[in-house]
Parts: structure tokens; C-alpha cells; sequence
């Protein structure tokens, strides 16, 4: 019964990865970006190193880590997200996720983004920036300068 199951999901979800891998060739954009990130609140800010992978015209996973301060002590946060993308070179994009920061209690918080991006489909440059929320920390804004391949 094992096997069937395993081999059931080979068979969604192959085909799932190649088709997307189509979607993200056709228009012959990098799907891979590392970018730096520039966090600021109030009292809080951070600097981050990201890699993004990009899924399809529209949907892509991230993860980062980080460096940052609030008031008086310093965390090192890491971040996962799923980012949700307009098409062409100025995207709008959305991005819902988490982000890890060692604490006693409860250290996944809720986080969310919105902004803008460019990525530059000849030279892989890639800026970003926006609104960022991490729960019980705020809102801030963002900015981020990359490169995709």
C-alpha cells in the first residue's frame, strides 16, 4: 500500500514540476535570486542575506538570515515566505510566511510583505522594497538589491 502511494505522488507531482519548470524557461527569466535586505522600524531594524527560488510566472519560496537589533538586544532571525508575484519586469508582490527568532516563549512569529520589485530580465539585477510586519514587532520598511541567475 506504501508503494501505490509513493508512486501516486510521482505521478502528481512530476509532471507539476516540470510544467513549471516551462512556465519560469519560457521567458527566460533566472529563477534563483540571493539578494540583500535592509529592514528599518523605530527601534528595530535588521540586515538579512536571502535566496529566493522562483516556482512559476507567479509564486516564490524564500529563506533568509539575518542580523537584528531591537532596543537592546541583538537576534539573529531566520525567514521563510511564500511570495505571490505580478508578471513582467514590475512586479507587485505579496509574501506570507515566518519568521524564526530565539526567544523563551514562542519563537515562529507570523510575518507578512508588500511592495514592489524589479528584476531585470538581461542582467539579473534585481531591487525590491515595501512594507514588512513580523508579529509583536511591527511594521517597517524594506529594501533589497540582488541578483538573479
Amino acid at each position: 500500500m506504501k508503494k501505490i502511494i509513493i508512486i501516486l505522488i510521482f505521478i502528481i507531482i512530476l509532471p507539476q514540476m516540470s510544467v513549471t519548470q516551462n512556465v519560469v524557461q519560457k521567458d527566460n527569466i533566472p529563477n534563483n535570486i540571493i539578494y540583500f535586505d535592509l529592514s528599518t522600524l523605530v527601534i528595530m531594524g535588521s540586515i538579512s542575506a536571502n535566496y529566493e527560488r522562483i516556482l512559476s510566472d507567479n509564486f516564490s519560496l524564500r529563506g533568509g538570515i539575518g542580523f537584528a537589533y531591537f532596543t537592546d538586544k541583538i537576534y539573529f532571525p531566520t525567514m521563510l515566505m511564500c511570495n505571490f508575484l505580478t508578471k513582467g519586469e514590475n512586479k507587485f508582490e505579496i509574501g506570507l510566511g515566518g519568521s524564526l527568532i530565539t526567544e523563551n516563549y514562542n519563537p515562529i512569529k507570523p510575518a507578512f510583505s508588500v511592495g514592489y520589485r524589479y528584476q531585470d530580465k538581461n542582467d539579473g539585477f534585481v531591487f525590491r522594497t515595501g512594507l514588512s510586519w513580523v508579529f509583536y514587532y511591527g511594521m517597517g520598511f524594506h529594501l533589497s538589491l540582488g541578483k538573479a541567475f
